[in-house]
């Protein structure tokens, strides 16, 4: 089962149609959506990034010339969803995709996606069709995955420059750049998205995780505070905070940005299991076993719940 959880409320609402995913025996599931403008006509060449943090998963789809898409090969999870086409507003969001009781059941449907057109713009794809575009994408995301860094950079610079409007390919970029190292032109490609879309939680959070990993935990602190008084946070926004506040060795901060990020998303396990990592640091081996307890109960398959079971297990012996 698929449930959409939020959306940013300087997007445009996205409105839920029937179930939307199948499942099948890999674990895995398949995410199909349509893409409509508000005249209900279908978007061709619209991008959808799919990204779970869990498990350091990225992908791309784009919509044919119905406005469908689709993805086969979700990991059960928190995956967060960007849908951007040409001419109109993006919209963000969550979804969690849930293990079934039975491995041998599917559900079916699809997600419709409204998108507003921005005043005065149009949206054609130039000379790129909806295909091609999805064609290097996929050869882009392939370099991304083989962890070819620079020739994946390369791939993505060149289909913003066939489709300058398809800016969140930005994300992809910056995460190239921190998976080789370079964290400053890391933050330059996120802050090149922020400069289209400067409500993009995910921009803000690769651009926290880069200073982290730089060994900056105050610019990366600096980075994310300014929005994480926001309504509509994104939960992980809060649970970057987090991480940062770990890494600067304050533990009692750290536990309330992480408790705030369970809050937002009850549903998510790798809050809960920072908060199990917590109670174990304190010593209450009870609260902790509860915790996580509720990690392997909340995502029985993710990476975060396969560690609350070592976990369980050294505090059983």
């Amino acid at each position: 089962m698929i449930h959409y959880l939020r959306c940013s409320t300087a997007l445009v609402a996205v409105f839920l149609a029937t179930a939307t995913v199948e499942l099948a025996f890999a674990q895995t599931g398949r995410l199909a959506g349509l893409v409509r403008d508000e005249n209900g006509d279908p978007i061709r060449g619209a991008t959808i990034r799919i990204e779970n943090d869990d498990i350091g998963a990225r992908f791309t789809a784009t919509t044919d010339e119905r406005g469908y898409f689709s993805h086969i090969g979700l990991h059960y999870g928190t995956w967060q969803l960007v849908v951007e086409a040409p001419g109109f507003a993006p919209q963000g969001g969550e979804i969690a995709v849930n293990t079934l009781a039975s491995g041998r059941s599917s559900r079916h449907g699809t997600i419709t996606f409204t998108l507003a057109r921005l005043s005065g713009a149009v949206s054609p794809l130039g000379n790129v069709s909806a295909d091609d575009l999805q064609a290097a994408l996929s050869a882009a995301d392939a370099l991304f995955h083989e962890e070819q860094w620079d020739k994946a950079i390369t791939a993505y610079r060149a289909l913003i420059d066939d489709v300058p409007t398809l800016t969140v390919v930005n994300l992809q970029i910056g995460a190239a750049y921190r998976g080789k190292g370079d964290f400053r032109a890391a933050v330059a490609a996120y802050g090149d998205l922020l400069e289209t879309d400067a409500d993009s939680g995910l921009a803000r959070v690769g651009i926290a995780m880069a200073y982290l990993e730089a060994g900056d935990a105050a610019a990366a602190e600096a980075a994310l505070l300014p929005v994480a008084q926001a309504p509509d946070v994104r939960p992980d926004v809060l649970y970057t905070l987090g991480e940062v506040k770990t890494a600067q060795g304050l533990a009692a901060d750290a536990v309330q940005w992480y408790q705030r990020s369970l809050d937002a998303d009850p549903a998510w396990g790798k809050p809960r299991y920072r908060l199990a990592q917590a109670a174990l640091g304190r010593g209450d081996t009870q609260a902790a076993s509860e915790l996580l307890t509720q990690v392997i109960a909340a995502d029985p398959t993710s990476s975060v719940a396969a560690l609350a079971r070592a976990d369980l297990e050294r505090l059983s012996r």
